[in-house]
Order: C-alpha cells, then structure tokens, then sequence
C-alpha cells in the first residue's frame, strides 16, 4: 500500500515537471525553450512508462556449482533473470540476499586468532551488481563465495532495482528463490598424544593399539615359531633346557564414546563452538580409525547418538550431523552428563568436547573421575573470554587426577592440534 502511494506521488510529480516544462515552452516561445521541451520528453515518457513497468515479468532462478563443500572453501553461484516480453529497462541493480549464517567468513586455522573477539569475522559483503539491459531477455550474474563457514545455508530471495534517468522513479522487487547449500565441518588434523586403554593388571595410556607392549610380563611359555629372540626368558631355559620365552599381558582396547555439548551461554562464544564441532568430529574419525568401535553423542536440544564403524555410512551420518547443529545458549549439560556417564558401560572412554564450563560442570567431570572411569575434558575458549570462576575451574582439575585439556588461540591456530589423554 504505501509502495503504491509512493508510485503515485512520484508519477504526479513527473507529470507535473513536464507541464512546468511544456508551460515554460509555450509562454517564453521560441528554439530554445521548444528544444528543452521535446528534449526531455523521451525522458519523461520513459518515466512514465517505469512508473507502470511491472516487475513482476522478472523471474528468478540460482544456481550453485557445488551445492555440498567443506567450511573453508569457495563456491561459485549464478543467479539468472529472465522476462518474456524485451521491454526497455536502463538499469538494473541485482542483489543476492544472503542468509545469515553467511555472514562470516571461514579462514579454517587462521580464524582462530580472533577466538577471543570473533565479531572482527563478520565482514561479509553484500553480493549485488548493475547491469544494464535494455532490450535483453536474460540476465546473468555470477559471484564467488569465499571462505564459506559450516552449516545449512538456506538463501530465500533475489531484490532487483531498477529507476529513470532522473532518479525520481525507483522501483523494487523481491523475487522469493528458495535455495540451500549444506557446508560439511572442516576436518582438521589432531594428534592424539597419548589415550586411554587397559591391562589385565593396573592402567595406562596409549592411543597405539595396534602396538604391543613388551614391559608387564604375565609368565612364560614354550618358545613358538615367529616369537621374537629377545623376549627369550634365559633363566627359565638354563632350568628347563629348553627354549621359553616371556609372555606379556595382552592390551585390552577399549571403546570410545565422544560427547559433544551442543550448548554455549555467552553468544560470544560461537566461534569456539565451531572450534569444539571441529575437534569432535576429527576425535571421532581417528578413534574409528584406531578402534573401529566409536560412539558419538550430540548433547543439544535433543539427544543425538551415532554408533560410527568403518563404514561410509557412518562418516556420511556423523558429517551431516555436525553440519547442521548450531549451538544453544542455555542447557543442563551437567545432568545429561552424569546420565550419558551412568548409561555407558564400564570398558568405555568418555572423549567430552565443550565449549562451556562452570561449577556444575566442573564437579560432574570431578565425580565421575572419582569413579574410576576413563575420562577426558576437552575445555575450549579464548584467553581473554575466560572469566574468574572460569579459571577457578581450570586450576581445579588440571590439579586433579581427571584427564583435563584447555585449548587457546595459541592450540587452535596451529596446524595440528595435540590432544593430551
């Protein structure tokens, strides 16, 4: 309604410049004065005949060259306009609208640097353009999105402008183009230092199942075909006068359960929850890896669990889960913590990667230490972002004996992340 109002005012107004004119003419007579009349009249014509111009005629389609990419890359996009009837039209100004989760850009590693003040991320340009037609019937506009960060990214409509030469009519349009792109996390290189797994007797780390440790002797045997020359126990053989060789407490690897917290109080903190999407996704792929065995579970609004093998279908699964998450801003992470602990069996590692810490949290992941379960706190957040009860928390565990790790700029922004089990 008030668009309508505006065309009216803004066609009275061109007619009223062209009588103004026309007046002028016929009272001042003469070359000059009929010359600036029928000079400018084309010009007015075209004025009126934009005021009636329906936009409408435009349609609109977009077009992605790589509808499913991981955070980080580029992505080519085409927007085409088409009209039917080839109508003159001076300009055109075309303008992608882009969803709000684009409003950032992705720089994998390097963003990192900004984990403490992340709104320096958000100078996404606006994607728009001028084209001049005339008489054309299709329009094609092509741009480059760079650095695309992780998630659905549904686009919802393309604005097109366009006016008279004097400026005084303007006309808009927003044609609605349903469309989406869906952006995998980026898969980043851990390190795993160290892990967790078992022996018949006692604990002890190590993230290397398929070596075998040759420093617990469980007893002696008779020496067998392919059994190494150096665990030949020489004592025994002298007594027995013949070969025996050492036999070893055989490594029990255990399974491994990753636990996600899909909550972030401070909205301040997204980028560290991209940061913990990242780390828990790249902690799943190499414990499947190394144990064939993981179990991963999005604590968020709702309860999510993949049982991942070393099958394509369960990386496919766990890349289309953490594509599409986003983070909340209020949670009982504690509660479902301490009900994920008491519903996994006892041979499992509890792998727990969050960008939210606080009290409750803290003495959940201490109780559950406490219980003797094999259990590692992955902590993410800027320097500069932890507050006093934050760091209250840190100095708490890292003096306890449950497995705890902070990662800072200075771990995000390297090239490969070291996990400390």
């Amino acid at each position: 309604m008030i668009a309508s109002i505006r065309t009216f005012f803004r066609f009275i107004l061109v007619l009223s410049l062209a009588g103004i004119l026309f007046a002028y003419a016929m009272f001042q007579g003469g070359f000059v004065s009929w010359f600036l009349f029928f000079g400018f009249l084309p010009v007015f014509l075209y004025s009126l005949f934009l005021t009636f111009y329906p936009l409408s005629l435009f349609k609109a389609e977009r077009q992605f060259y790589s509808s499913y990419g991981e955070a980080g890359q580029d992505i080519q996009v085409e927007v085409t306009l088409k009209r039917f009837l080839p109508l003159p039209v001076f300009y055109l100004i075309i303008e992608d609208s882009l969803p709000e989760s684009l409003n950032w850009k992705d720089t994998r590693a390097k963003k990192y640097q900004f984990l403490s003040k992340p709104k320096v991320l958000m100078n996404r340009e606006a994607k728009k353009t001028i084209i001049f037609p005339w008489f054309k019937r299709r329009l094609t506009y092509h741009y480059l999105l760079d650095h695309v960060p992780r998630g659905k990214h549904e686009f919802s409509a393309v604005k097109i402008v366009t006016g008279d030469f004097l400026g005084i009519i303007k006309k808009r349009k927003v044609i609605e183009v349903q469309n989406d792109i869906t952006v995998r996390a980026w898969n980043r290189t851990t390190k795993l230092s160290s892990g967790m797994s078992a022996f018949d007797e006692g604990r002890q780390s190590a993230f290397l199942p398929q070596v075998r440790h040759t420093n617990v002797v469980s007893g002696v045997r008779d020496y067998a075909p392919g059994d190494r020359f150096s665990w030949v126990d020489w004592k025994t053989t002298a007594k027995k006068q013949r070969l025996v060789t050492k036999e070893f407490e055989q490594e029990k690897n255990k399974d491994v359960t990753v636990l996600l917290n899909g909550a972030v109080a401070d909205p301040n903190r997204w980028l560290a929850f991209e940061a913990a999407i990242e780390l828990s996704q790249s902690l799943a792929r190499q414990s499947l890896n190394l144990y064939g065995n993981v179990q991963f579970i999005h604590a968020g609004a709702l309860r999510e669990e993949l049982m991942l093998s070393n099958r394509r279908r369960s990386d496919e699964q766990l890349i289309h889960l953490l594509s599409t998450i986003q983070p909340l801003q209020s949670s009982s992470f504690e509660e479902q913590l301490i009900k994920e602990a008491s519903l996994r069996v006892a041979d499992r590692n509890l792998l727990i990667v969050s960008a939210e810490l606080n009290e409750q949290i803290g003495e959940s992941v201490l109780r559950l230490s406490q219980q003797a379960r094999d259990v590692l706190f992955i902590f993410i957040a800027g320097k500069k972002q932890l507050t006093d009860q934050e760091h209250a928390i840190i100095n708490r565990l890292e003096q306890s004996p449950v497995g705890f790790q902070w990662l800072s700029e200075n771990h995000l922004t390297s090239e490969i992340i070291e996990v400390n089990a």
